[in-house]
């Protein structure tokens, strides 16, 4: 696009582009993927259907028992990867020799990769130690395992999860015997505990390491890149400052935060945005003959429908006295359409919302 398509305006926004993918290794597996072995992958737990719906104490005992009842001659590791919204680390544990392994992943990825890594990182330690053994390999991530027993199929991240595969093959060929494990996450199992503490301490303190760049990762580095360009763009607009949105939400970081019909979704946008139905809009786009609102108001735009007219003001008292038991700020455009500190309270101050535009119409209407 650079060099053969100098005039368009494609050219000209990724010239001006300065957030640039890094620079990243590819991990190449030597075989073919249908080729490598079928590796030994326990995603269950015998007496776990659902860790939610059982006291935490009664899951560990659980997977204790099998730990001990299926893997008692095994030596056991434990890894883990930890993710921020800037970085990404991974970890492993040895109890029995304590052993430990902490790596600052080279670019921020998805938290399975991190899992994988850390994986990886297991086996190829397993590889440097000459006396055969039993290992097995205890992880808290199930789409990791998965990705680690379906390795002959084609997906995101195959490339780490085949190179486990090929040392897995390298290091059975020395005599050792490798066998993956699920266990819940924090139940207390200390292994598990103590893999998750260091995958977090490694973000800081871990030792560099280099990984393939997946096609998840890429578009991740575009998309922050592009959403960076875009609050520049925002912030230095005069024009955005005189929007409703600019004042209720100048950093853009609400959320809907809850599960809603879409009509009222995109009715609350619309109304951030400044393009729901309202006469202000409708004269604007020419679709009505005045701006005016019935009550007799010069303008019906966003503000006054949700704040000043007084066919809804019995609708509109009721919605300031439940967003009062969320907070005492006054009723503002900013509280009824900007983000709240806590997600909890973003909910329920968008549900009280949407029945306000339900009791009046507004949701038919607007």
């Amino acid at each position: 696009v650079l060099t053969q398509r100098t005039a368009t305006r494609l050219q000209d926004t990724i010239s001006s582009f300065q957030a640039v993918v890094p620079e990243f290794k590819q991990l190449k597996p030597s075989k073919p993927p249908w080729t490598l072995p079928l590796l030994n992958v326990i995603r269950e737990i015998d007496g776990i259907k659902k860790k939610a719906d059982m006291a935490p104490l009664v899951v560990a005992q659980l997977v204790l028992h099998q730990l001990h009842v299926m893997h008692n001659e095994k030596t056991k590791i434990y890894t883990d990867g930890s993710c921020t919204e800037e970085a990404s680390a991974s970890a492993v544990f040895i109890p029995e020799i304590q052993k430990e392994k902490m790596y600052k992943l080279s670019h921020k990825s998805s938290s399975t990769t991190a899992e994988l890594v850390a994986i990886f990182e297991a086996v190829k330690l397993i590889c440097e130690n000459p006396e055969p053994r039993k290992w097995v390999i205890c992880t808290d991530s199930k789409p990791a395992l998965q990705l680690i027993r379906n390795v002959r199929s084609p997906y995101k991240n195959g490339e780490i999860a085949q190179c486990i595969a090929e040392t897995v093959e390298y290091a059975s060929s020395q005599g050792h015997n490798i066998v993956f494990q699920w266990i819940p996450s924090h139940i207390g199992i200390k292994g598990n505990e103590d893999a998750d503490s260091l995958a977090k301490k490694a973000l800081k303190e871990g030792r560099d390491c280099t990984i393939p760049m997946s096609g998840a990762d890429i578009r991740h580095f575009i998309s922050q890149g592009a959403n960076h360009c875009s609050m520049e763009k925002w912030f230095e607009s005069p024009k955005s400052k005189e929007t409703v949105l600019y004042e209720v939400d100048p950093h853009r970081k609400f959320s809907i935060a809850t599960d809603l019909p879409r009509h009222l979704e995109t009715l609350i946008h619309r109304l951030r945005l400044e393009v729901a139905y309202t006469n202000s809009f409708l004269h604007k786009i020419h679709r009505s003959n005045s701006p005016e609102c019935h009550c007799g108001h010069a303008e019906e735009n966003v503000r006054h429908i949700l704040l000043e007219c007084v066919k809804y003001a019995n609708e509109r008292e009721k919605l300031k006295n439940k967003l009062a038991s969320l907070d005492r700020r006054p009723l503002t455009i900013k509280k009824l359409l900007g983000p709240w500190p806590e997600m909890h309270l973003q909910k329920k101050a968008i549900i009280f919302l949407t029945d306000f535009l339900v009791e009046t119409g507004l949701d038919k209407r607007l």
